[in-house]
């Protein structure tokens, strides 16, 4: 299989080294320091004190790469629709894409019942063209249940976690959805294979929608956000919206909220994703986990005040981080 790895950052790289590693042919996306790093020195994986390098093809014109047979979107939920040219550039009739992102994806709707059924989102899919290109039968979906950063272009340490979830978006896909979930079981991680993908991206945001943009808002880690009383308290509450949301959506979706706040608390002075964009000046993943969510909110009609809030604050501080 010819593979691509759209964007090499922090689960890209670890995507990238693993299947390497695992032998397969894989050319990596990306531009800038990252591509002139891997290019001169390849690209560098710490897990606990083992170091691995490996060498990656890398090239920032997806054209000169031509169609795979599977791309690994790796890039930013909110970045998708920016790269959709390079997405076409390396596609096929046949080519699979597999997005690994957080929030909402793009496909959630796409040969799912319910009210809205088919529905493109504006949060995350601008005018449906990402859904147009990339149809359900060409989609597997996946949630990312790993911690990684970037200390320097070209490295990437795992800081836990090796749990993938893999699905498909519908029973028709199930083949397409076994074939990546071989590959990535092949390349060491640890994959749980579901017919019910949707429940699995609603597990996630469940706690991705408040102790990440609450994080950024006050640079608190996990651990302070769920050991305050008031902050706490928010987070139960947009979790207790995301269930109401979940029944109106037919999810089969359970969650105990003050468990789930609890189980944070132990993660310890762990920084979310939208803490070390903050610490690094870049935009946030805001409207696929949280823009996302009030969007099907206003489309239900459901109301969600408490996530509302979170989102016009975590907007604001959005829009000034652009503007830095």
């Amino acid at each position: 299989m010819r593979l691509a790895v759209y964007g090499v950052g922090a689960i890209g790289g670890l995507v990238a080294a693993r299947l390497v590693a695992a032998g397969h042919d894989v050319t990596g996306i990306c531009r800038g320091a990252t591509l002139q790093a891997i290019r001169s020195d390849g690209l560098h994986l710490t897990v606990g004190k083992d170091r691995t390098r490996h060498d990656l093809k890398v090239t920032d014109d997806p054209t000169e790469a031509g169609p795979q047979d599977m791309i690994l979107a790796c890039v930013k939920a909110n970045a998708l629709p920016g790269v959709i040219d390079g997405l076409k550039a390396l596609s096929g009739p046949d080519t699979l894409l597999v997005p690994l992102v957080n929030g909402v994806p793009f496909w959630f709707f796409q040969g799912f019942g319910g009210p809205l059924a088919d529905t493109p989102l504006q949060s995350v899919d601008p005018g449906g063209a990402l859904a147009a290109a990339f149809p359900a039968e060409r989609v597997t979906g996946a949630v990312v249940h790993i911690s990684c950063s970037v200390p320097q272009p070209g490295h990437v340490h795992n800081h836990g976690g090796n749990r993938l979830i893999i699905g498909p978006p519908t029973p028709a896909v199930q083949p397409q959805a076994d074939r990546v979930a071989d590959l990535l079981e092949g390349a060491g991680f640890g994959v749980e294979r579901t017919p019910r993908i949707r429940e699995a991206v609603w597990e996630k945001l469940a706690g991705n929608l408040n102790f990440n943009p609450i994080s950024a808002l006050t640079r608190a880690t996990v651990d302070r956000i769920a050991g305050d009383p008031e902050s706490k308290a928010i987070c139960v509450a947009t979790m207790r919206e995301i269930m109401t949301l979940a029944d109106s959506l037919g999810l089969a979706f359970e969650l105990d909220p003050d468990a789930r706040v609890a189980l944070a608390l132990k993660l310890g002075p762990f920084r979310t994703s939208m803490l070390q964009d903050v610490d690094a000046g870049r935009r946030l993943e805001l409207e696929p986990i949280v823009g996302a969510v009030v969007e099907i909110a206003d489309r239900l009609q459901v109301p969600v005040p408490s996530t509302r809030a979170i989102y016009g604050l975590a907007r604001l501080l959005d829009e000034s981080l652009a503007a830095a």
